[in-house]
C-alpha cells in the first residue's frame, strides 16, 4: 500500500477532532428565535424562562365536589386587586363580589382549570359568592374585610 494511504487515516482523525473543539458557537440561543422575542437577559434561576404569572392580590381555591370555597383570603388590600380561582374540581365556579361591577363574575373557570381578573374594591366587609346556579344557596359564599 502506499505511504499516502496509509496516512490518510491519520489525517482523517485529526480533522474529525479539530472538528470537535470547545469554542463557542459563532451564535447564541437569541439567534435561534425571532427577533421580537428575544431577550437581552438571562431568566431567573429557576424559571424555566417561562413567563411569570402577574401578581396575585387573592386566592380563591375550590377542590373535590364540594360546593364550597375551600381556601379564600380573609384581607384584601382597597384598590384595583387581581384574584385567582383555582378550581381543582369537575364543576365550573366563578367569584363574584355582591353589589360590585353589576354582580357579575370577576374570574370564572370550567372544573379542573385556573384563571385570573382584576376587580376595584371599596374599603369595608364586602361579600363574594359562586353565581353558578345553585352553588351560592349550597354555601359557595363567603366575606373578605378590604383595607
Amino acid at each position: 500500500m502506499p505511504r499516502t494511504l496509509r496516512a490518510l487515516p491519520a489525517v482523517v482523525i485529526v480533522l474529525v477532532l479539530a472538528g470537535c473543539s470547545k469554542e463557542q458557537p459563532e451564535f447564541t440561543a437569541n439567534d435561534q428565535v425571532p427577533a421580537e422575542q428575544r431577550t437581552t437577559e438571562a431568566p431567573a434561576a429557576g424559571t424555566g424562562g417561562e413567563p411569570q404569572p402577574e401578581e396575585v392580590s387573592g386566592v380563591w381555591v375550590v377542590e373535590g365536589a364540594a360546593l364550597r370555597f375551600d381556601q379564600a383570603p380573609a384581607t384584601l388590600p382597597a384598590g384595583e386587586i387581581t384574584i385567582q380561582l383555582q378550581n381543582k374540581s369537575g364543576l365550573a365556579h366563578d367569584v363574584v363580589f355582591e353589589g360590585v361591577e353589576g354582580d357579575k363574575p370577576i374570574v370564572a373557570t370550567e372544573g379542573n382549570d385556573s384563571d385570573t381578573g382584576t376587580v376595584e374594591l371599596p374599603p369595608g366587609t364586602q361579600t363574594y359568592y359562586c353565581n353558578i346556579p345553585g352553588h351560592r344557596a349550597a354555601g359557595m359564599e363567603g366575606t373578605v374585610t378590604v383595607q
